[in-house]
């Protein structure tokens, strides 16, 4: 939403607003500062971006000292969203009124770019420092953040999370350190997705926000019994290896176990020690994942299933559509359709 459409929405006022609420992801990117807004307009104003953006039950609770400022920047990302954000208010509560629609349709993944923020949400209260990252689920929650505070969010369909990342659900409540090798690569990569994704073509955000949330997978191998340090460290380094080469149909265990200076064999018991399968037909599921998730996405419906095969490390078609139904128990056409859901 460009920077006029949002000033015309905005001057539409909260009934509308309210009967009229705006669906995410947003259609285009859109920059708004409450320093283009008149003064005594900017609580007001940011209270009604708020509502249409992340839906009601969002309300400050007191009011910064001084002039109101702040800012959002959103770029979408196929089914996602990024919000890069300085909140204009210090205290934040969201309240879900009873019956007033699901908590958890979406997921977010925060990252603390500067400043700090005490947050209680989930259950739990944490306090969150530069370049920490957190989750959340939409679920109530209290959120107290400094003057300096800012904010990169990005905010994922809860039915593609739990498609691929079905354990995520546990990980609101969490905050996860900025010196964490998981919290570091999880860092970078959203840095760049945010930098990146806006020049990049459907289909390739469509792959792009598909990597994002498979990596959330080295979270919650972080966050487990992985055994020692070394095993934990090389089963990180594989998988990340695994996702930059997933698409890429020569890419194999070898090629994988080669990367690591570990057999073939070696590379098998860490993979059913960490993830209960071996290295191949872990690649196979992660294929199969992102090409069942690209089907069902409304954006991709002009693509032949051919073309996505071909895109997600298939080289041949016939191979992947026996696989697919063995893995989906519908064939990918069928799937397409809204038959069949994932195990």
């Amino acid at each position: 939403m460009g920077c006029a459409m949002l000033k015309h929405e905005l001057q539409a006022g909260p009934q509308r607003a309210a009967r009229d609420p705006s669906p995410w992801p947003l259609a285009a990117p859109f920059d708004f500062d409450l320093r283009h807004v008149d003064r005594e307009r900017r609580a007001s104003a940011w209270l009604e971006w708020n509502t249409r953006v992340f839906g009601a039950g969002i309300r400050p609770v007191n009011s910064p000292v001084g002039t109101l400022d702040g800012y959002v920047r959103g770029a979408p990302l196929a089914a996602g969203q990024f919000y890069r954000m300085r909140p204009a208010f210090r205290r934040v509560l969201r309240q879900l009124a009873p019956g007033g629609g699901c908590a958890s349709d979406t997921f977010t993944v925060i990252l603390q770019l500067s400043g700090s923020a005490v947050v209680c949400s989930a259950g739990r209260t944490m306090r969150c420092g530069p370049e920490d990252v957190r989750f959340h689920c939409g679920d109530d929650f209290e959120e107290d953040m400094s003057q300096d505070c800012e904010l990169l969010l990005l905010r994922l369909p809860m039915g593609l999370v739990d498609a691929q990342q079905p354990g995520a659900r546990s990980l609101p409540g969490q905050r996860l350190g900025a010196a964490d090798p998981a919290t570091r690569l999880i860092r970078s990569a959203l840095l760049s997705a945010y930098d990146a994704g806006p020049a990049l073509t459907p289909a390739q955000q469509s792959c792009l926000l598909m990597s994002l949330i498979g990596l959330l997978g080295v979270l919650r191998i972080e966050a487990g019994p992985c055994g020692p340090d070394r095993v934990r460290r090389r089963i990180q380094d594989a998988l990340r290896y695994v996702d930059q080469h997933l698409f890429d149909s020569s890419f194999g265990a070898l090629d994988l176990a080669g990367r690591l200076h570990i057999s073939r064999r070696r590379l098998d018991e860490l993979f059913v020690g960490a993830l209960g399968k071996p290295v191949a037909p872990y690649i196979w599921e992660r294929r199969l994942h992102f090409a069942g998730a690209v089907l069902r996405d409304p954006a991709q419906h002009h693509r032949s299933i051919t073309d996505i095969a071909l895109s997600h490390g298939f080289d041949d078609v016939a191979h992947f559509a026996r696989a697919f139904k063995r893995r989906f128990s519908v064939t990918a056409r069928d799937w397409r359709a809204g038959a069949g859901r994932e195990a």
